[in-house]
């Protein structure tokens, strides 16, 4: 059953393929509001000149997948998507160029295709930079668009749009590259049509103190924005608002992309500098037949907001002057000479502003010095004006038409050429196309030496010739080309049949124009100017391509601040006497005065000729195509009158014809538009039949096996579905291995985290046990030194009443006297130790009697390891008895039991456990004071070192004694009366869970040391 009509998403499929089918077809879904139609792989998109709820992001969303796409109607989104996809799939840069006449909606189209590029981008999304990229479109719009008679919004320059995007698929940036900008429209347009659209925002949209601070006023008073015949230049209040609102949109557009309020103000400045410029009307003084300005407030304005010397722009402006070994040469201009420098300098400030707007975006989005442009790829997007013919033609159609030409071409060779020689290559049979062949055309205007725009070149180098002389050498050139056409009439006209048919162009201005050189003098007096936006203006370099080269370390940002702007001050003028008489009467004074002597201004080297920079951008942009993988979207205009739902079928089947529409649905139904070499083919779908890791040999069985290699544009669809769903497992496996991956690398690192935890944990216990000894020994030392200070005062007070009794000889009284000294304040002594001393215990006075007895309170938490240690310890000379018990049942006891000798020395025993029961420690250490027995042993010297086992076995403890003279005497238990044994059972776990009980019994006092450990 056939389709009805207007429900063929396809041309192809139709049942019947004539013009009149495809004509009737597009008509049906224009009625419909749909919109998108395919030719295969092509798309034709007519605009309806409305709004349509066929947009947005969750419409888009819809478009981001790409297997999904054959389920969805046609659409712009879709064309991006399989861009978006062929730049991973395939690893080609990849290329969507945007045709068709002015008017047909292909800036609306590129503004759609960047937002689902942006849309589609893989890994981490900066949405700063995605905004900033999206912004771009309607600030370039302001500067570089106009109204014109087919198009409300026509892009006035060509735009390639290249979108960065880093190896794991983000996007990291974005570039722009400008072409062919219209900067003749800066200083008049024709009827019915209007200036850029900033100089609207500018006048609707300006704060009455800004207003004031551009020395702006009523907007009919400024000539490049007037339309004459008393209209007005907003025709109603909707108008108005609609720019007052757009400057405001474009103040924040402008934040968001990176320019600050500095900038900002210094761009507004220039541009009412041009209004002020091109307002500037020269006329002859009738008294002496010379130039001057009727105006010269204009002067005043301009020379302001460019940060000159009005003086230096009058005689600039009325008077070339240059040197010619070393004498002054002073020529002074005629108006339309005056009227052409200050036209010139006009364009040149709004040419060389508009470059550097995109140059600073470009070094926002950005920074090509740090991408490593070996890693990164691109997309590229291209909006070109389209084809124009207006009643009056002038160089700048010929220009934008050449452009359109060159693309028509390549898209001719893309389409026809490539494939119909492939077959004739391989043996195929060849379907009967007829296409339109359009490269007569392009060497009529682009041979090196014998071209029109050669011609053109040679003409301007002649001061002598006219547009005339021009035209008439034209006619002998090409008059024989079945692409030129002569005019009948002696009028300065020629025609040329273009692809999309017949234009007629008036040569009037064609050389002034391609000239496009602006006097040294001007650039001289801009170089100099003290704004310093002005002077990087006219200081940069200006490329083969006719763009401005901006140093990327020109300046920080914010680091321009705008000049003073206030009007000068007028100097003293006679009676009829004007700034603009005054520089005139000195010009002539130089022309007779002559001689040598340094200028006012130094001659700059001449630029290229308009035409020079217009192939020479061409050519750099064809470069960057032909290198990309190319996209289609063939945009059609329904109607010339701009309304919505209007369809004239003649218009649009002129369109069909001279793009190629119909030849196009022609071979893509017959042919096949996907042509790869066997290595290609098996290098991109081997893995829909071949191990991944398969080394398989480039031969065509091989190739067979998954498809013939001839393929049509669906064949191509389907394997990228089969090639995305293998994919799509491929990823879910990697996914998960990655998962498993990472968890066991984050266990391990949990793992290593817990192990470095206990070992300094365990650091710290011992740390803190090591304090513990210390502090020990010294409070120790300080008791000791405190009872044998006690004694000497109980001493000295005896001395004293034996002194005071007289009970003490003569030469003793001395020694006694001596003996009476202040001894230090042990009471301050123990005030005054650190807190952490008086924390560990609290220092109680001894008796004289050194068997009484001592007790000593410790308290120690630990919160890492739950331990509570409770000490006490009753010391005397007796023997001493250690007991530990262990309420677990899963530990171990073991039984130590050194043998001490009755003496005064003192034991401490400090056994040092570990959580899993590997190892312990136990290290007995003696603190000996002076007794009677070591008075009477004073040879003997004691060492006491029990050893343990690694699984806390008892090893026997042995104190050896040693003589002075290296004689060493053995006491043992067993022979040594006065010594007492001492048992200790240290208990361990293995998993912290310990409870310790100490408890030392000594004769004639008593000892209480508990330690308790619990979780």
């Amino acid at each position: 059953m056939a389709p009805r009509k207007g429900e063929v998403n396809d041309l192809t499929v139709l049942p019947e393929l004539t013009e009149l089918g495809i004509l009737e077809e597009l008509q049906a879904r224009y009625r419909r509001d749909i919109i998108y139609t395919n030719i295969g792989d092509i798309l034709i998109a007519v605009n309806p000149y409305k709004d349509l709820s066929i947009y947005g992001p969750e419409i888009g969303e819809q478009y981001t997948h790409e297997e999904y796409l054959h389920t969805l109607p046609p659409h712009v989104y879709a064309v991006a998507t399989r861009c978006n996809s062929s730049l991973w799939n395939n690893g080609l840069q990849q290329c969507i160029l945007v045709s068709g006449e002015s008017g047909a909606g292909k800036t609306e189209s590129a503004k759609m295709l960047i937002s689902q590029l942006v849309r589609c981008s893989r890994g981490h999304r900066n949405k700063g930079l995605e905004e900033q990229i999206l912004e771009v479109n309607p600030l370039l719009e302001a500067f570089g668009n106009a109204e014109t008679v087919m198009n409300n919004n026509s892009s006035r320059f060509g735009k390639l749009i290249e979108i960065i995007f880093s190896p794991n698929g983000s996007i990291t940036g974005a570039q722009i590259t400008e072409h062919m900008l219209e900067k003749c429209r800066a200083v008049g347009q024709s009827v019915q049509e209007n200036n850029f659209h900033i100089f609207y925002y500018l006048l609707a949209g300006l704060r009455p103190e800004e207003l004031d601070l551009y020395f702006l006023s009523n907007p009919e008073r400024y000539r490049i924005v007037d339309p004459g015949h008393g209209l007005l230049v907003f025709p109603d209040v909707c108008n108005f608002t609609s720019c007052k609102a757009m400057l405001d949109g474009l103040r924040h557009t402008l934040g968001i992309v990176g320019f600050s309020t500095q900038d900002m103000q210094l761009i507004f400045g220039t541009l009412a500098a041009i209004l002020h410029l091109t307002n500037i009307e020269f006329v002859i003084d009738p008294d002496t037949d010379s130039v001057i300005i009727i105006n010269e407030d204009e002067i005043d304005y301009a020379s302001v907001l460019l940060s000159v010397q009005p003086e230096d722009m009058v005689a600039v402006l009325l008077a070339n002057i240059s040197f010619v070994r070393g004498e002054r040469i002073v020529n002074l201009k005629t108006v339309p000479q005056a009227c052409d420098g200050r036209d010139a300098l006009s364009k040149a400030i709004y040419s060389r502003l508009f470059s550097w707007i995109v140059q600073q975006i470009n070094l926002m989005l950005c920074d090509r010095s740090e991408a490593d442009r070996s890693a990164i790829t691109f997309i590229y997007v291209l909006d070109m004006a389209g084809f124009e013919n207006f009643l009056v033609n002038s160089f700048e159609q010929l220009c934008i038409n050449v452009a359109n030409e060159q693309f028509q071409s390549y898209f001719n060779n893309y389409v026809f050429h490539l494939e119909l020689a492939e077959y004739e290559r391989e043996g195929v049979k060849q379907p009967k196309i007829k296409f339109n062949d359009n490269q007569g055309i392009l060497d009529l205007f682009l041979q090196r030496n014998n071209g029109l725009f050669a011609v053109l070149d040679d003409e301007c180098c002649l001061a002598k010739m006219t547009d005339m002389t021009m035209v008439d050498k034209l006619n002998q050139a090409f008059v024989r080309t079945e692409y030129y056409r002569k005019s009948r009439h002696r009028d300065p006209v020629f025609t040329i049949a273009h692809y999309a048919g017949l234009v007629t162009y008036n040569a009037v201005g064609f050389l002034d124009k391609n000239r496009d050189t602006m006097g040294t003098n001007l650039k001289s007096l801009m170089e100099n100017s003290h704004n310093k936006l002005i002077t990087e203006l006219f200081t940069s370099q200006i490329l083969d391509t006719g763009t401005l080269h901006v140093n990327k370390k020109g300046r920080g940002k914010n680091s321009w601040t705008p000049p003073e702007w206030k009007k000068p001050h007028r100097p003293d003028l006679g009676p009829e006497e004007t700034l603009s008489r005054r520089a005139g009467r000195k010009l002539r004074e130089k022309m007779k005065s002559g001689g040598g002597g340094s200028g006012d201004f130094q001659l700059s080297t001449g630029a290229n000729t308009a035409s020079g920079y217009f192939r020479n951008s061409l050519s750099q942009l064809m470069v960057k195509i032909s290198s990309a993988e190319p996209h289609f979207i063939r945009c059609i205009k329904p109607n010339g009158s701009k309304t919505a739902n209007s369809f004239d079928p003649k218009l649009v089947l002129n369109q069909l014809h001279s793009t190629g529409v119909i030849e196009t649905t022609r071979i893509r139904r017959l042919g096949y538009s996907t042509r790869l070499s066997f290595q290609e083919f098996l290098e991109r779908y081997k893995f829909l039949v071949f191990p991944l890791t398969a080394a398989i040999q480039t031969h065509p069985d091989n190739c067979k096996i998954i498809l013939e290699i001839f393929l049509k544009y669906w064949h191509v669809d389907e394997l990228s579905r089969l090639l995305n769903r293998q994919y799509e497992q491929l990823r879910t496996v990697q996914r998960l291995v990655r998962g498993f991956l990472a968890r066991q690398h984050f266990h391990r690192l949990r793992q290593l985290s817990f192990w470095c935890y206990r070992q300094v944990e365990e650091f710290s216990f011992l740390v803190n046990k090591q304090g513990e000894k210390v502090y020990d020994i010294i409070l120790d030392q300080y008791n000791y030194d405190r009872e044998k200070h006690q004694l000497m005062l109980a001493e000295r007070a005896n001395n004293q009443s034996r002194l005071n009794k007289g009970q003490i000889g003569q030469d003793s009284r001395q020694l006694a006297e001596e003996l009476l000294y202040v001894a230090p304040d042990y009471e301050d002594t123990a005030n005054r130790l650190p807190a952490f001393r008086q924390e560990r215990g609290t220092i109680q006075p001894l008796s004289q009697d050194k068997r009484s007895h001592t007790h000593l309170h410790k308290r120690q938490k630990i919160e890492n390891n739950h331990t509570y240690i409770d000490k006490g310890q009753h010391i005397d000379n007796s023997h001493t008895h250690i007991h530990k018990e262990q309420s677990h049942p899963h530990t171990q006891r073991t039984t130590i039991t050194p043998t001490y000798t009755k003496d005064n020395r003192l034991p401490t025993v400090t056994p040092t456990y570990t959580k899993d029961n590997r190892l312990t420690t136990v290290t007995p250490t003696y603190t000996q004071r002076t007794t009677d027995y070591q008075q009477s042993h004073p040879h003997i010297q004691r060492t006491v070192t029990p050893t343990y086992t690694k699984d806390s076995r008892l090893t026997t403890a042995t104190p050896t004694y040693t003589k002075d003279n290296n004689h060493t005497h053995i006491h043992k238990e067993q022979t040594h009366p006065h010594t007492q044994k001492t048992t200790i059972t240290p208990t361990y776990t293995k998993n912290s869970h310990t409870h310790i009980h100490i408890e030392q019994q000594i004769d004639n006092s008593h000892t209480n040391n508990t330690q308790r450990t619990t979780d």
